[in-house]
């Protein structure tokens, strides 16, 4: 997964903590915004849940959970791949900020509903 973040997302990826496990921390920089991102991969079915939710604090921090376990490395590159697509429209709206896009936390399910009733996959 680091990998296939470094190679469609290159400097653009902040990975916060390890990245062992089955899911990854990624932080935003720049103007995105992890909820309209997190919007915009759904309705690409891609599930990332967007970090500044699980905030308590006044400032919550700009990123995106990114599940991947279960999923396989040809699953992991393509989601990356496609969230890249996704990303690409946050960056564009950064203009006074040199922009900085973080991939999203992806969880490979076969359907997931969403809070919405929208289902959303990662392959």
């Amino acid at each position: 997964m680091v990998d296939a973040l470094r190679a469609e997302l290159g400097a653009d990826v902040a990975i916060l903590g390890d990245p062992a496990g089955m899911y990854l921390t990624v932080a935003l920089s720049g103007r995105a915004r992890d909820r309209e991102i997190a919007l915009r991969a759904a309705r690409e079915r891609l599930w990332v849940a967007p970090l500044s939710e699980r905030y308590l604090s006044r400032a919550p921090r700009q990123g995106l959970l990114l599940g991947y376990g279960g999923t396989d490395a040809a699953e992991m590159a393509e989601g990356v791949r496609r969230l890249r697509e996704v990303l690409d429209p946050a960056r564009q709206t950064s203009a006074a900020t040199p922009p900085r896009a973080a991939a999203p936390r992806l969880q490979r399910s076969r359907t997931r509903a969403s809070t919405s009733g929208a289902s959303s996959s990662v392959h």
